[in-house]
């Protein structure tokens, strides 16, 4: 597989700044399936939600935890994120106004295999309690020939915001 700089998109989001923009290009293309596992999108009813811009706002109604060490990996491309603080590096931080866990993921440094699929696992210990794949496309165009997938496009070197919540006391 070769390695390019590529666009690449996280699924279940609006295609940012392309819905609306009239005509999509003509360009046949299988249909793909991004798979989510959280307890909105078929996963464990455990608390633990992935929140926009990775996927649609869920709905939820249960207490937030703020006091979990939750890491996120994404094996493929080296990547663990942990709630340790290390210079230069990006970490896990709880914002206990908006009641969710974030990251900001740098994606520069990262080249992607096109074409590709990236599984972002969510951890507690050695638990996983939830994922989200991510599909990787060499060009904007086949991004948009998707049709009725709902996406967000990942351009090289921007830096994407991983929010999830977890609950202590889920609802039922």
């Amino acid at each position: 597989m070769k390695k390019r700089t590529v666009y690449s998109i996280m699924g279940l989001l609006i295609l940012s700044g392309l819905t609306g923009c009239g005509k999509s290009p003509e360009v046949e293309t299988t249909p793909i399936s991004i798979t989510v596992s959280d307890a909105a999108h078929g996963g464990a009813d455990n608390g633990f939600y992935i929140l926009p811009p990775l996927v649609a706002e869920p709905t939820y109604s249960g207490v937030f935890d703020p006091n979990l060490s939750p890491t996120i990996s994404i094996p493929a491309l080296g990547i663990e994120f942990t709630t340790e603080r290390v210079p230069d590096s990006e970490y896990i931080r709880v914002d206990e106004e908006e009641e969710l866990y974030i990251v900001n993921w740098k994606t520069e440094p990262f080249e992607f295999d096109v074409p590709g699929v990236y599984r972002m696992s969510f951890n507690l210990g050695e638990v996983e309690i939830g994922f989200i794949e991510i599909e990787v496309f060499e060009t904007l165009q086949e991004v948009v020939s998707q049709g009725d997938i709902i996406t967000t496009v990942i351009q090289p070197g921007r830096t994407i915001p991983i929010k999830f919540r977890i609950e202590t006391e889920p609802a039922e």
